[in-house]
């Protein structure tokens, strides 16, 4: 035994050092944190600057959990939900369907409905706006979601997908923090209408082009067209159910044949599923007409200026107006200023001495400098003619404004024109003379030619004094005064950087 006693004490000894170098067991009240260890100032000082960063060992800190880490103070951006379901036009909930959900164009999420309910969820960033539709390839054989384009063979032969979903509309939602919007997306079979449009002797009429113009606000640029036959039939499909307007333009017939006025236009409300019949529509004998004349500032006679006669029947609440596209009949000044208009139904309408205005830069003599209220009759009131009188509609006297930038060549080495902005408004507390009527000019931004930094714009007169305001990057900006008078112009060159303080 004597012999094995130093063998015995020198692993005793081994199994003492292997305890004490072991790192201590954490126990069940502790948390790890891993920590980098910092380098000794001896380790710090004996790295050259250029060389590179030596690799940082890990060392292991023990904290109770009665020392709890720093709160996170970030906060999620807030959001809110929308909640809905798919609804057929018989107000029957889809229970088979994919709700696609866009955000600025871009397809964001896909939603199938979700049983028992059969809705849709989804919770989105605030104060952001997104577009929900029902993806038509989900649906049933049949079913269409409502369009916003009528859906036709491409004219250039291209190929042609009728569930592209660019046919379709989708519905705009705006998400509110903390707040859920309830919405439904309708589906429907869509439903067909026909008609036939005679002249007053009853003969067929061909070659009249028939709008039915969609009054619902979510697609109100929807507008379907035919056009009639020899028999004067028309016929459009696809017709996703709801109110629209019937309207007829007669500008292709033969009026030697066919004489009289398009009907007025008509409101109707179309079903899923259904044929909608027009049944026979009669040109009408027109026996209304309205007759002026129009002078511009001046007392002279306004030659050649465009004058329209649209609808001015009541709609139902809720429905998009009579506006531009109802129109009933148009005709321009002849040299001495006088117009009529003829072959008019007996109902309320409004006439437009200024259909052809348009805001923005000044046209010059022959267009209008500013937008005539409209002038509205009751046609069912006062049969036979009408003789509005002498109106007087201003003409387009502008005053032109340009110049010139011209860049330092230092300057030029690192910037072009696009790093000039022109800025142009009225002067504050100006005030145009009492009767005379301007759309307002404030910051208008003048693009100069990317080419050769030309700029010029052309503004109405009277007008009040402008500034124009000249930036560019780290330089004050530079403010011109103009004074604008009728049929004058000014040139302005401006030297880039050099007619600039810092």
């Amino acid at each position: 035994m004597k012999p094995l006693l130093p063998f015995l004490v020198l692993a005793l000894l081994g199994f003492v050092v292997v305890a004490l170098l072991l790192p201590p067991k954490t126990t069940p009240t502790e948390a790890a944190i891993h920590l980098p260890s910092v380098p000794s100032a001896a380790s710090a000082t004996s790295t050259p600057s250029h060389a590179p960063e030596p690799k940082q060992s890990r060392s292991t800190l023990i904290v109770p959990n009665s020392i709890q880490a720093p709160e996170d103070k970030t906060q999620p951006a807030p959001t809110g939900s929308i909640v809905g379901h798919v609804v057929d036009s018989l107000g029957r909930i889809q229970q088979d369907a994919t709700v696609l959900v866009f955000a600025k164009g871009e397809l964001l999420q896909s939603l199938k409905l979700q049983p028992p309910t059969f809705e849709f969820r989804i919770s989105l960033p605030s104060n952001h706006t997104y577009g929900l539709l029902v993806d038509p390839h989900s649906l049933p054989s049949g079913l269409l979601p409502p369009l916003v384009h009528p859906r036709q063979p491409s004219l250039s032969g291209q190929n042609f997908d009728p569930l592209d979903l660019d046919f379709f509309a989708q519905s705009m939602v705006s998400v509110v923090a903390n707040q859920t919007t309830q919405l439904e997306l309708p589906v429907a079979l869509p439903a067909s209408v026909q008609g036939r449009v005679l002249d007053a002797q009853g003969f067929p009429v061909p070659k009249v082009l028939v709008q039915l113009e969609c009054l619902d606000a979510s697609r109100s640029n929807l507008f379907l067209q035919a056009v009639t036959d020899t028999n004067g039939i028309f016929s459009c499909n696809e017709v996703f159910p709801g109110p629209y307007r019937l309207l007829l333009f007669l500008d292709e017939v033969d009026e030697s044949q066919h004489p009289g006025a398009a009907p007025p236009p008509l409101d109707v409300s179309i079903e899923a599923a259904n044929l909608f019949d027009f049944g026979d529509l009669y040109l009408d004998p027109g026996s209304q007409s309205i007759s002026g004349r129009i002078l511009n500032q001046d007392g002279e006679a306004f030659p050649n200026l465009p004058v329209l006669c649209y609808s001015n029947q009541r709609v139902e609440a809720g429905l998009k107006p009579h506006n531009f596209s109802s129109v009933l009949a148009h005709t321009t000044t002849n040299q001495d200023g006088f117009f009529q208009l003829d072959g008019l139904a007996a109902i309320p309408v409004k006439i437009s001495l200024t259909p052809n205005f348009k805001p923005g830069p000044a046209r010059g003599p022959g267009f209008p400098a500013i937008w005539e209220p409209n002038i509205e009759v009751d046609l069912s009131q006062h049969p036979g003619h009408i003789d509005l009188g002498v109106y007087t509609v201003e003409e387009s006297r502008p005053f032109f404004l340009s110049g010139n930038l011209q860049l330092d060549a230092s300057w030029a080495q690192n910037h072009n024109y696009h790093d000039v902005r022109l800025l142009l408004s009225q002067v504050e507390s100006a005030q145009l003379a009492e009767g005379i009527r301007r759309n307002p000019i404030q910051n208008l931004l003048l693009r100069p030619n990317p080419e050769n930094g030309h700029f010029q714009y052309a503004i109405e007169t009277p007008m009040t004094d402008l500034v124009l305001e000249v930036r560019i990057p780290h330089y004050q900006p530079l403010r011109i005064a103009i004074h604008p008078e009728a049929e004058q112009s000014v040139v302005h060159q401006i030297q880039v950087p050099s007619d600039f303080v810092h």
